[in-house]
C-alpha cells in the first residue's frame, strides 16, 4: 500500500474530499477505489514526481444494493454540504466546487 502525505499531492481540497468520501464509505461498509487522474497523482507523489492538475476526483464503488449508493450521496450532501450535479446523477459537487464522480 502506498503511504504518502496530502502535502505531497499539492492539492489542498483533495484532503477534505478523500476524508469525507472515505469516512462515509467505511461507515456504510462500501468498498471504494480512487481512479483516474487522482490515482495517477497519488502514484506520482509516491515516486516523488510532480502531480498534475485535475478538476475532478473519480471513485469506483462496490455497492451491494442501490440504497447503499443513495445513502452515500445523502450523507455527503447533508453532512458535508456536497451538491447534486444538474447534469449527471452520479456526480456531486464539493463545497469547494470540485466534481466527484
Amino acid at each position: 500500500m502506498l503511504r504518502i502525505t496530502y502535502d505531497a499531492l499539492k492539492d489542498e481540497s483533495l484532503k477534505s474530499i478523500l476524508t469525507n468520501v472515505v469516512s462515509v464509505c467505511k461507515e456504510l461498509q462500501i468498498e471504494y477505489f480512487v481512479l483516474g487522474a487522482t490515482a495517477r497523482n497519488i502514484w506520482f507523489a509516491a515516486g516523488n514526481e510532480k502531480p498534475e492538475t485535475t478538476k475532478d476526483v473519480d471513485f469506483a464503488l462496490y455497492v451491494a444494493h442501490p440504497d447503499d449508493y443513495i445513502n452515500l450521496k445523502h450523507r455527503l450532501i447533508y453532512e458535508y454540504n456536497y451538491v447534486k450535479s444538474t447534469v449527471n446523477e452520479y456526480c456531486l459537487i464539493t463545497p469547494q466546487g470540485r466534481q466527484v464522480d
